[in-house]
């Protein structure tokens, strides 16, 4: 039953590469930025106060690291997000 989960999730968008499901509210995904973010800084995206979802780390290429308020997006970024999921749907368009 997991597995069937786990697979059905990563399957239902193309941006999704993993995730932790925390409870039956809370998640932890791995997701590829969306364009829309491309040149835009954290504070200008502002996903905590828009959908309650904050972006626990940012990998860019081979490099892992905790984003500032400043930094910004570029193609390929890779964000580690936490939050319920449905308002991670809503964040990423799921």
């Amino acid at each position: 039953m997991q597995m069937a989960l786990r697979i059905a999730t990563k399957y239902a968008s193309d941006s999704i590469l993993d995730f932790i499901h925390l409870d039956n509210n809370y998640s932890i995904y791995e997701l590829k930025v969306p364009k829309e973010w491309y040149g835009k800084s954290l504070s200008q995206i502002d996903t905590r106060k828009k959908y309650n979802v904050n972006i626990l780390t940012v990998k860019r290429g081979e490099n892992v690291f905790i984003p500032a308020s400043d930094t910004v997006m570029i193609n390929g970024d890779i964000a580690f997000v936490i939050g319920e999921v449905r308002d991670i749907q809503k964040c990423f368009r799921m």
